[in-house]
């Protein structure tokens, strides 16, 4: 079993990273998820109570009933506003963890290219070796052939 090398501790902990980044960037997207449908269903509601704010024919709204509807609107709307700045936040958040994680990606990436790279040039090693032992022996072989 060979030793790991120094290479080796660098790939494993640039993969934990990895893997950190991309579960920090689910977790964003999970959170921002969430918050896109709460934003969505606050909207949807804002509308439909908007439409339904509208008196039915031959019905008028006293001006108390008016007033009423038209704080809980405005608080609504508040609400509203507020769960889009922290969407917006959250989007921001969101572009942040991506491009940490496309960059502890291409980190571990390289890593391993250049590992693999390294094994090879050492496999090459190994067989030029090999072939300079067995080219040694072959020309032995062949010197005593011709000495005899």
């Amino acid at each position: 079993m060979r030793r790991p090398t120094q290479l080796d501790t660098l790939t494993t902990v640039a993969e934990r990273q990895e893997a950190a980044t991309a579960r920090a960037l689910g977790d964003c997207r999970a959170r921002l998820d969430a918050k896109t449908g709460r934003l969505e269903q606050l909207e949807n509601y804002y509308l439909e109570y908007t439409r339904t704010l509208s008196p039915a024919p031959g019905q008028q709204l006293t001006p108390a009933l008016l007033a009423s509807h038209g704080a809980f609107l405005a608080q609504l709307r508040n609400v509203i506003d507020d769960e889009t700045g922290a969407h917006s936040k959250l989007c921001d958040e969101l572009a942040h963890h991506q491009v940490h994680y496309g960059a502890a990606r291409a980190h571990t990436q390289g890593l391993k290219k250049l590992g693999e790279r390294r094994e090879h040039a050492s496999m090459l090693k190994d067989l030029r070796q090999e072939q300079s032992v067995s080219d040694e022996l072959a020309a032995r072989a062949r010197s005593r052939i011709w000495r005899a």
